[in-house]
């Protein structure tokens, strides 16, 4: 889901906003999972993508919004997000299943901002998941050379994609620790 507010809003406000709806979220359904990522729209204005586990009974299997699924997100922003707009989709109905891309790509898309630098963008459900290892590098190497800092990582998944408007392209590698067999 996205969150969108209608109307300019500091950081520091978003967040206690984006906190009392994941708290009304918690109180509605019990073991609510969710990880968040903060974006500025082109007019300056924040919004919040969110991916979570939380049940919302809503057709998601069509490609354009029925007028049914228009009501549920009305009525859902009316209980839980009174700031402007909401956005549901099911990324799995959409043929969406690179569900790390989806995220990783607004987690970087900010992260060269120098304004950003120092300033959380993104974060998780820590009483429902386990902490992430996040390693962040930002600069340039050649792949081969970087990876070679990962040896004891296999990759499961790996891809290449343009980021926002810098054009960049940004490798991302989904790696899992090798066991040490005995």
């Amino acid at each position: 889901m996205t969150l969108t507010y209608a109307e300019s809003v500091s950081m520091e406000d978003s967040k206690k906003h984006l906190a009392y709806f994941f708290t009304k979220l918690r109180r509605k359904q019990e073991g609510v999972k969710y990880i968040w990522v903060l974006e500025f729209q082109s007019n300056g204005n924040i919004h919040y993508h969110i991916l979570t586990n939380f049940k919302i009974n809503i057709d998601t299997s069509k490609y354009r919004k029925s007028e049914a699924h228009k009501k549920v997100e009305r009525e859902f922003a009316a209980e839980f997000w009174k700031h402007g707009f909401i956005d549901i989709r099911d990324l799995k109905a959409e043929g969406n299943t690179n569900v790390a891309k989806y995220l990783t790509a607004y987690i970087t898309k900010d992260m060269f901002d120098t304004e950003m630098e120092g300033k959380r963008i993104f974060g998780y459900s820590k009483s429902t998941m386990d902490k992430p290892i996040i390693t962040k590098i930002l600069e340039v190497k050649d792949q081969q050379e970087l990876l070679k800092l990962f040896e004891e990582y296999d990759i499961k998944f790996t891809n290449s994609y343009a980021i926002g408007s810098f054009g960049d392209k940004v490798n991302y590698f989904d790696m899992v620790k090798r066991r040490n067999k005995k």
